[in-house]
């Protein structure tokens, strides 16, 4: 018995949500790749698990350790720029190929 009709073995493009999460073909700047690829590991719930909850673990030590530094935002921005090109998921399990 199929529970689901086979229309919804693939979902439907959603143009609308689409349009946050797909860069430029053409796009050469660095910091628009930057941003798109924040948003996704930092900012979605697809990874709230892996590359959020990572994050948000590492910069609260980040802020034990430093707490009265007047540098902080700049340790806590140089690690999160780290782990935004560093990283790669357990979701995906692939890394960049500028990581291997």
């Amino acid at each position: 018995m199929e529970i689901f009709e086979e229309e919804y073995e693939y979902a439907p493009e959603n143009k609308v949500l689409k349009k946050y999460y797909e860069i430029n073909k053409t796009e050469s700047k660095l910091y628009e790749a930057s941003k798109l690829i924040d948003t996704i590991f930092f900012k979605t719930y697809l990874f709230y698990t892996d590359t959020h909850f990572d994050l948000n673990n590492e910069l609260d030590k980040i802020i034990e350790q430093n707490g009265s530094d007047e540098n902080l935002v700049y340790f806590l921005n140089i690690f999160r720029d780290l782990l935004l090109y560093k990283n790669y998921t357990r979701l995906l399990s692939l890394k960049g190929k500028s990581n291997e």
